[in-house]
């Protein structure tokens, strides 16, 4: 973690590899917390991924500083990964909830809005303003996010109107079927 961390504050130009990195790392730290807290009770079964979780929490703090400087970057890419990834670090959920807002409304690139929708709803944003967008990208982004994993299932937390919207949202993208398309062929 901290390796790849001086690479982001050096500048490396693979920048969004490392974003993409630290947020694997991120929600593997997450997916032992979920499974944790399934649990009844604790035995001292989970002592090595909790100093894990805290190790990775501790390399990060301080970078969503470096982070916030890059959503000016001129690759959309690199800004994608930087609104994801501050959705997940933010020191300051109020500030940067303010900076992504502007780089989502002041963006043209569909799936960096739909990056950017996603590190709102992180930071606290209602997600049902976005799942109404007219880029296909945000609201399938949006979708994927309430429904799958490392975050979990928040679907059963939201009302019955918008559990629905998200339910035909997966619908209207669905995966392609290939025996179908080699037939065509």
């Amino acid at each position: 973690m901290r390796a790849v961390r001086r690479v982001i504050e050096d500048g490396c130009r693979w920048r969004a590899d490392a974003y993409g990195m630290l947020m694997y790392v991120l929600n593997h730290a997450y997916e032992w917390r979920s499974l944790r807290l399934m649990r009844d009770r604790y035995r001292g079964e989970f002592d090595a991924s909790i100093a894990e979780e805290e190790a990775v929490f501790e390399a990060l703090a301080g970078l969503d500083a470096v982070v916030r400087e890059e959503l000016v970057d001129d690759d959309p890419e690199v800004r994608a990964m930087a609104c994801l990834l501050l959705g997940s670090i933010s020191g300051q959920p109020e500030l940067d909830a303010e900076l992504v807002r502007m780089l989502f409304d002041a963006e043209t690139d569909d799936l960096l809005r739909g990056c950017a929708a996603e590190s709102l709803v992180r930071l606290g944003a209602d997600g049902a303003e976005f799942l109404g967008d007219p880029a296909a990208a945000v609201r399938q982004r949006l979708a994927w996010f309430y429904t799958r994993w490392p975050q979990g299932p928040r679907v059963k937390f939201l009302d019955d109107a918008l559990h629905e919207r998200i339910s035909i949202l997966l619908r209207e993208h669905a995966p392609l079927d290939w025996k179908i398309l080699a037939e065509e062929v």
